[in-house]
């Protein structure tokens, strides 16, 4: 098995950006929070902390999916990459017409 940096770096991201939403729920302001900023610094658009929580949870599962699709990613074998073109140009072939003399 080899090492594959995704494997360290996933985790780490996961539980930190975990640690930020529970301190933003605990701790944040509970008014509103700016969410945007527009090309010349100023606040486009407020948020509550609701939102901002759930805002860095949905990173978090985001990033945990695409470390696990890296991690995988880096797993398949050179006999799974070729089956896998086989049956990619075996899935274009198929919507093709099969055209027939006359």
């Amino acid at each position: 098995m080899t090492f594959s940096i995704s494997r360290l770096v996933t985790p780490v991201a996961a539980i930190g950006q975990g640690l930020l939403a529970a301190y933003v729920w605990r701790f944040g302001n509970p008014g509103p929070i700016p969410m945007h900023f527009g090309l010349d610094g100023t606040v486009d658009r407020y948020g509550d902390r609701t939102e901002a929580v759930m805002l860095i949870a949905g990173m978090m599962v985001l990033s945990l999916i695409v470390g696990l699709m890296l991690d995988a990613s880096a797993r398949m074998t050179e006999a799974d990459e070729a089956r896998a073109d086989w049956l990619s140009l075996r899935v274009l072939a198929l919507p093709c017409p099969v055209w027939s003399r006359p």
